[in-house]
């Protein structure tokens, strides 16, 4: 078309004209960094030969890169093409050489610890949000001091505003549900974590807490301070302390202990108080406990 146009000749031999000023780009070669970077034992003449095989020029130690391999920058490049022709089947497989080993904490083996006793006492686990709506601490009829929260400054909602000083709160929501599906009974625990604010943009202090809550038949003060006192015992706790309480607006006057170790307060164990329950909609006997881990 070009000749029938008169815009050009054809002719029998290719020109190409490159006025650009190409620097081809050239990589040191460290066969040495190569095999340390792979875990592999490849000599050097093979490492040159299969880069040689590839397109790549070598001249006194340094690869000279073709123009086409736009993605050969460094020395981490060069060790992928040799190791993609050398075969990855072929280079051993070896446990990186790492300071330290990975381990489970004390604190997450007591966990565990605390997590399987309360499966094995029959107690279904749960997750929740730290987040609430702090109505919540309302209808649990808790103390001015004890609603005092971390108040976020952007809060998808008002039901997630402030980070919850009690995990019971969490917890009734757990059982509102349940029993607003007719689960006649159930018994549910977390290891949640609570929060208490220290000053003006201050982090707060964080407490993690075991907190659980059973209803339903057969279900009474006792068999919540029994779960209580096993947990305890398997823990090989000493020293734990069950005393009556009758000030915590939360619980039953006449149904809550709290639970002190070796003279130190870590919780309370008893009836919800049944205004409180109601107000969750639950017109039954609900017995929790938070303990604090």
């Amino acid at each position: 078309l070009i000749e029938m146009l008169g815009c050009g000749e054809v002719v029998n031999t290719i020109i190409d004209e490159n006025h650009s000023e190409y620097v081809p780009e050239r990589l040191k070669h460290d066969y040495k960094w190569v095999n340390e970077h792979l875990g592999s034992d490849i000599s050097e003449n093979e490492q040159i030969e299969i880069l040689k095989k590839l397109g790549f020029g070598y001249e006194n130690g340094e690869i000279i890169v073709p123009p086409t391999r736009i993605d050969m920058h460094r020395a981490c490049d060069v060790a992928e093409e040799v190791a993609r022709i050398y075969g990855y089947n072929r280079i051993p497989s070896t446990i990186p050489k790492l300071s330290s080993q990975g381990k489970r904490t004390p604190e997450q083996i007591f966990e565990d610890k605390v997590i399987s006793l309360a499966l094995a006492l029959g107690f279904y686990e749960v997750m929740t949000y730290s987040f609430i709506s702090p109505k919540d601490y309302e209808l649990l009829r808790m103390d001015e001091k004890s609603r005092k929260s971390v108040v976020l400054r952007r809060p998808l909602g008002e039901d997630t505003s402030v980070m919850r000083t009690s995990a019971l709160t969490s917890m009734m929501e757990v059982v509102r549900r349940n029993w607003s599906n007719r689960n006649l009974e159930g018994r549910f625990f977390e290891i949640a974590r609570e929060y208490f604010p220290t000053g003006e943009n201050q982090l707060p202090v964080e407490r993690d807490v075991l907190c659980y809550a059973l209803y339903g038949s057969g279900e009474d003060f006792f068999t919540a301070k029994g779960v209580a006192e096993e947990v305890m015992a398997k823990l090989g706790l000493k020293n734990v302390v069950y005393t009556a309480e009758k000030n915590n607006p939360t619980f039953h006057p006449g149904r809550c202990a709290k639970v002190t170790v070796n003279g130190e307060l870590i919780g309370y164990v008893g009836q919800l108080h049944p205004e409180a329950a109601a107000n969750f909609g639950v017109n039954t006997e609900v017995y929790c406990a938070t303990l604090s881990m």
